[in-house]
C-alpha cells in the first residue's frame, strides 16, 4: 500500500491502525460498529509539512492553509471560479420558512427565462461563488515565503 500512496501515508496508515486497535480493545469486534465509531470520531492526523525535504509538493488551496513554501507556482489562474454559464440547481431563500426547514432546489433552464426570484437567487449564488474564488486566491497569492508565480 505504502508503494502506491507514497511515504507520506505512513502517519495515516499508522493512525488508522491506531484507531483501529483502540476499537477493538473498547468495543465488540463489528466492521458496522467500528466504521460508525470511525465516522463520529473527530480524529486529525497532524503532519509536519514544514519540514524541509528536496521535493515538489503539488496541492490544492485547501491543503495548503497554513502552510508556507519559498516558491509557488499559481497555475490555471485565467479560468473562470466555476461553471458560471452552466448553473442549473438554484437554491431559493426559504423566506418565512422554519429557521432549520430545507430550502427549495430548482432546476433553472435558460438564464433569460429566469422568473424574478430564480434570478435573483442565481446572482447570490454566483456572487458566494465569486467571494469563495477571491478567499481562496488570497490564500494561495500568501502561501511564498520568497517567490510567487502566477500562470494562466
Amino acid at each position: 500500500m505504502l508503494r502506491r500512496l507514497g511515504h507520506e501515508a505512513n502517519d495515516a496508515l499508522d493512525e488508522f491502525l491506531e484507531l483501529a486497535l483502540g476499537y477493538e480493545r473498547k468495543a465488540p469486534a463489528s466492521l458496522q460498529g467500528f466504521v460508525a465509531w470511525l465516522r463520529a470520531a473527530d480524529t486529525e492526523v497532524k503532519r509536519d509539512m514544514e519540514i524541509s525535504r528536496d521535493e515538489v509538493r503539488v496541492m490544492t488551496v485547501h491543503g495548503a492553509k497554513g502552510l508556507e513554501a519559498s516558491v509557488v507556482f499559481l497555475v490555471d489562474t485565467t479560468t473562470s471560479p466555476s461553471d458560471t454559464q452552466r448553473l442549473r440547481l438554484i437554491h431559493l431563500p426559504q423566506g418565512n420558512a422554519a429557521p432549520n426547514a430545507p430550502g427549495v432546489v430548482v432546476w433553472a433552464g435558460k438564464k433569460a427565462e429566469d422568473p424574478p426570484a430564480v434570478a435573483d437567487a442565481r446572482k447570490a449564488m454566483l456572487g458566494d461563488t465569486e467571494d469563495e474564488y477571491r478567499r481562496l486566491l488570497y490564500v494561495a497569492m500568501t502561501r511564498a515565503a520568497d517567490r510567487l508565480i502566477v500562470g494562466g
